[in-house]
């Protein structure tokens, strides 16, 4: 045996090694980790599960995430970074959607992103509950992260320059081509995904939530945030429509001012079934009502708790939210150049064009929208001087002061003069007022949920009294003058419709509450008075928001009238409710939206609203 020891051989160990299971693993962490608060909607259950597809819902869903984590590694090479990122905004996504389905009943949507720099504010609207889903979720969330930080000791992920490139380069068209198809591909949304049960429901986000899960949810409404062109729009077909016979809708020679209130959740509070009231909080809006140059009617608005810049869109452009993707906001996504709009109608005419909203400028984009509405003056929270506060926001009846002092300083033979309310705003389950001018009793309702109908009847109480301020003050008023005032949309009462089911306004759901199912909660009151003789036959009761902004323009008596406006308007003598939830004849029978005749004018009326929003503007050519 030789005295030379021998070297011992050496190991050869690889020189990278690539985690490929924790590649694959890390997408399905983060899809459990918002199913944990998707599936906690027991009702949505069997939505899901009843499903033969649920597994290939679960497939799609988990390619995306997979590839969408390709891409990052793409900008973040090292892996535990890009699964943390994914986990929190994933999380982030999941949470904010729990949130937004226990206080407004839908999921976060593409248009919420908007919103941004509105959250702040919007915060303070609503008390953020604590949800078991998300604390469960998040504890997952954690491990997870926990869980590849320390597999990063074991593998390092390296790989040479040109597979490197060629992987990125797969990677990024990959996605883009998954993302495509999934998001904006017509095809894939309204023929393939309706055959494995995922639907893409204009007005039904809820539902779709139950039953698809958070991604197959909000990223194929992507592309429903872009208008596309109607089919058959072109120059051709808007000089067709301008040909037709159109005469001028005004009923008279009388130019008088207008004064316009949407009034924030006005609602008859008192059709709550089983509430007590001590006395009525809309006793002055009756009387008013009931005058002979006066109508109380119906409104239907196109919305439910929320989304108040809908219905005044439609009351100001005489344009319809139906034919905009679900939960778009037009003042953000549609109202981007000068647009024709009854208030632009008015400032030709030798309006004075004022608007007031008693809060901030920027919310829903008004500070940007207004003015290319036609509004020459527009006035919010930040520009009054030691406004009065009632509750918690600029009271309802500084709006009337602030529209005596409008009308009063107006530097034009006439105004027309646009206000949003505030104080009657959301929530309701904190107290806001020190006292009440009204005793509220209900015994179904539990301590919180009467709390909050307290709350809202004191603030309909104080519109009540402002409306009947600003009546008597032009009661004085030799000018001509119309005021209308209209609620929005129903308050937010209770947690998922509680208010509304306890109290039997309506009926319990057999599973979850969809505040579409029931055409009650989008029916508000609206109001018209003149100080002079007027015929109110074109009010209808029950009317849309385009339908009452276009029946007070009729009364103005312009001379300089858009053309198109007499389509509109002859619509709506067909049609006066035009809603997302609801479509009534001139007998006010509902019907189908693909009745001939409906389905036909509609594609006129359609034509139009393209026209002036996003195509040529054909219709504003000589």
């Amino acid at each position: 045996m030789s005295d030379i020891q021998q070297a011992p051989e050496k190991t050869l160990k690889p020189k990278s090694k690539i985690d490929y299971l924790g590649f694959f693993l890390a997408p399905l962490f983060v899809l459990i980790t918002i199913e944990i608060m998707h599936l906690s909607h027991f009702t949505g259950y069997p939505q899901f599960f009843g499903n033969p597809y649920f597994l290939l819902k679960w497939l799609i869903s988990y390619v995306f995430l997979l590839l969408f984590q390709s891409v990052l590694l793409i900008i973040i090479p090292t892996f535990c970074a890009v699964h943390t990122i994914q986990t929190v905004l994933f999380y982030i996504m999941g949470f904010i959607t729990e949130v937004l389905i226990k206080v407004t009943g839908d999921p976060l949507l593409p248009s919420d992103l908007f919103l941004i720099d509105n959250m702040g504010e919007i915060s303070t609207f609503v008390e953020i509950p604590l949800l078991v889903q998300c604390v469960v979720s998040l504890i997952f969330a954690i491990f997870s992260i926990i869980f590849f930080v320390r597999r990063r000791k074991k593998h390092k992920t390296k790989l040479n320059l040109i597979p490197k490139i060629a992987l990125c380069v797969a990677a990024v068209l990959v996605f883009t081509g998954y993302s495509y198809a999934m998001c904006f591909n017509r095809i894939v949304k309204y023929r393939v995904f309706p055959k494995i049960k995922i639907e893409v429901a204009a007005f039904n986000p809820q539902a779709d939530y139950f039953a698809n899960g958070l991604v197959l949810t909000f990223f194929p409404r992507i592309g429903e945030l872009r208008i596309e062109k109607p089919e058959g729009y072109s120059a051709e077909k808007i000089e067709e429509l301008k040909s037709k016979d159109h005469t001028n809708a005004s009923k008279n020679n009388i130019r008088p001012n207008i004064i316009a209130i949407q009034n924030e959740a006005l609602w008859d509070v008192t059709l709550l079934p089983d509430t007590s009231f001590s006395s009525d909080p809309m006793s002055n809006i009756r009387r008013i009502g009931k005058e002979d140059n006066a109508k109380l009617g119906t409104l239907i608005s196109p919305v439910f708790g929320g989304g108040t810049c809908m219905p005044e869109f439609e009351f100001l452009t005489g344009l319809s939210t139906n034919f905009l993707p679900a939960s778009v906001y037009p003042y953000i996504q549609a109202v981007n150049r000068p647009t024709s709009s009854l208030v632009s109608s008015f400032k030709n005419n030798g309006y004075q064009t004022y608007a007031l909203h008693t809060y901030k400028k920027n919310f829903y984009g008004r500070n940007k929208a207004y003015p290319l509405l036609g509004f020459e003056t527009f006035l919010g929270d930040e520009d009054l001087e030691n406004p009065e506060i009632k509750g918690w926001y600029i009271s309802d009846m500084e709006v009337t002061r602030q529209l005596i002092k409008a009308y009063e300083n107006k530097q034009k033979d006439r105004i027309f003069a646009f206000a949003v309310t505030m104080q009657n705003h959301g929530g309701y389950n904190w107290q806001r007022y020190a006292s009440y001018d009204i005793i509220t009793e209900n015994e179904k309702l539990n301590e919180t949920d009467l709390l909050g109908v307290k709350e809202f009847t004191q603030g309909v109480f104080d519109s009540d009294v402002a409306f009947s301020a600003l009546v008597d003050y032009f009661r004085t008023v030799d000018e001509p003058t119309i005021i209308v005032m209209y609620g929005d949309h129903l308050p937010l009462l209770g947690t998922e419709g509680s208010t509304y089911i306890d109290s039997g306004f309506i009926k319990k759901p057999s599973e979850k509450f969809l505040a579409g199912d029931y055409p009650e909660l989008h029916r508000t009151p609206y109001i018209v008075w003149a100080n002079y003789d007027i015929d109110l036959t074109d009010f209808e009761d029950p009317i849309s928001p385009a339908n009452l902004g276009l029946s007070v323009y009729n009364l103005a008596g312009l001379t300089n009238v858009p053309w198109y406006y007499s389509l509109i308007d002859n619509f709506y003598d067909e049609y006066p409710v035009y809603s997302p939830y609801t479509i009534e004849n001139k007998n006010h029978i509902t019907i189908a939206e693909t009745e001939d005749a409906l389905h036909n004018m509609a594609v006129e009326y359609k034509y139009i609203q393209y026209d002036l929003l996003h195509g040529k503007n054909y219709a504003e050519n000589e």
